[in-house]
């Protein structure tokens, strides 16, 4: 059994700036010039968080399986890397710290080694070597049956850093009447200095210091240098902090999110586990469910509204007959809904006009 493929010595995994309301990392692999990755400060953070598991899984799949179609159609370095970069060009850009996970497995797949800058949850890489994995083959290559065992300890890790970050993100962020009202930047110091959590589960240390943002253009920054995932998302919760960053929680699902546009948006825009719409299209939708359940008034009047309405779209009631109506039944329903119209003379003009091809009077 070897370990060889396990990579211990690494350069910085990247560098981090802040400019113009966007945090920034420039990072570099064995395959790729330098790049830049950006995005709304707070945000990618906090969705990576609640990142679909399921769907990460997925993602792994389809790499997989082009892995081994490429290498079995030609087994090139450069052939196969330009197919998987080509790939997952789509996917790189759903969340800043999935891409960086997402390209360190490309990495792996081709180049046999575990980055332990990003896949940083130590105790599966133990658990699988123990299993018995890591054996190479005569090449000195790991053999592709392991590498396809070893996305799934990619994906463990992911969701370790997931639970870590929100946790985290709760602790420090969380609502403004806990901890005695103190501020975020106070509760991430007490976080930080005093909390066994923190030690146990972010092994994170930086510094920064002044330098061009990239090699290639003569523009300066407060660069930070990045050894680990663990170093840019803490980095990003710092500057956050610092920065006094709005977020909310979504009305929808409960978790926390970084308002894109409207900065009075009551739901986040992700696709939560067993849903197929982001909170932002069924969210509100949810809510007046919930709220015609509790007022029958509400119920009545969209019941016939999205019957009459059918009635339009078939032809069989004319477009300003259904307006007057729907005017009509709208200052009744509110009427009701203030307790200044009995429900039950409500439900007779409703049953008595909705059943007239004509609007009401």
């Amino acid at each position: 059994m070897s370990h060889r493929v396990i990579k211990k010595e690494s350069p910085p995994l990247a560098t981090g700036f802040f400019s113009r309301g966007s945090v920034c990392f420039n990072l570099k692999f064995p395959f790729t010039d330098e790049f830049s990755i950006e995005n709304r400060l707070g945000k990618d953070l906090v969705n990576f968080a609640w990142f679909d598991p399921a769907l990460i899984d997925e993602i792994f799949n389809i790499l997989w399986e082009r892995y081994i179609a490429y290498k079995t159609r030609k087994d090139q370095y450069d052939f196969i890397i330009a197919g998987l970069l080509d790939t997952c060009d789509g996917f790189l850009k759903l969340n800043a710290y999935f891409t960086v996970y997402l390209i360190t497995a490309i990495s792996f797949l081709v180049e046999s080694q575990i980055d332990r800058r990003v896949v940083t949850y130590g105790k599966a890489i133990e658990d699988f070597a123990k299993a018995g994995y890591f054996v190479e083959s005569d090449t000195g290559e790991m053999f592709d049956l392991d590498k396809r065992k070893f996305l799934d300890v990619f994906l463990d890790c992911i969701v370790e850093r997931q639970s870590v970050v929100e946790e985290t993100l709760s602790r420090t962020l969380g609502d403004a009447n806990t901890d005695n009202g103190q501020s975020a930047m106070a509760r991430l110091y007490r976080l930080e200095k005093e909390d066994v959590f923190f030690r146990d589960h972010w092994h994170s240390g930086f510094e920064s210091h002044i330098g061009k943002i990239n090699e290639n253009v003569n523009k300066y920054a407060n660069l930070t240098v990045l050894n680990t995932i663990d170093d840019m998302m803490r980095y990003e919760l710092v500057q956050m902090i610092l920065r006094s960053v709005e977020y909310k929680r979504c009305q929808s699902c409960g978790k926390l999110f970084i308002p894109s546009g409207r900065s009075d948006s009551l739901y986040c825009n992700r696709i939560m586990p067993g849903q197929k719409r982001p909170c932002s299209d069924v969210g509100a939708n949810l809510v007046a469910v919930e709220k015609r359940k509790k007022h029958p008034e509400l119920r009545v009047y969209r019941q016939v509204y999205e019957r009459l309405y059918k009635r339009v779209e078939m032809g069989y009631m004319e477009q300003p007959d259904f307006t007057t109506w729907d005017t009509v039944a709208r200052e009744k329903r509110d009427a009701c809904h203030a307790g200044e119209l009995p429900f039950d003379v409500f439900v007779q003009w409703i049953d008595e006009t909705s059943r007239q091809r004509k609007g009401a009077n």
